[in-house]
């Protein structure tokens, strides 16, 4: 398993950034904790693949929450935005040779994308 954290990383990029004019565009004041872990994170070469992923599919869960935090009722929209949502995520063959979402055994390996 891997240490790093997105939400985390995210904190310190921005408050490291947004607490002094002094510090855009350079990292020196090695005594900062979150400067130590920022220096910590980046020469790890898996970050830019973690980073890679997220920015790939962070889009596809952002779009579907946003629809389902709307003010106004949209529930009759809810079974095409579902079904549309998951197509993301699961092999379209194994979609139509089951009932319907619910019906698929989604641990097995040959339903995943």
């Amino acid at each position: 398993m891997s240490k790093f954290d997105l939400e985390d990383l995210v904190v310190d990029v921005g408050y490291w950034f947004k607490g002094s004019t002094n510090r855009k565009g350079c990292f020196t004041d090695e005594k900062q904790p979150r400067f130590r872990r920022l220096l910590e994170t980046f020469p790890d070469p898996m970050i830019e693949v973690y980073l890679l992923f997220f920015q790939a599919n962070i889009p596809a869960f952002t779009s579907f929450n946003l629809f389902l935090q709307r003010e106004q009722s949209s529930i009759f929209l809810l079974h095409n935005e579902m079904t549309s949502f998951i197509h993301k995520f699961i092999v379209p063959t194994v979609l139509q040779s089951h009932k319907g979402p619910h019906a698929i055994p989604y641990k097995t390996r040959q339903t995943a994308r």
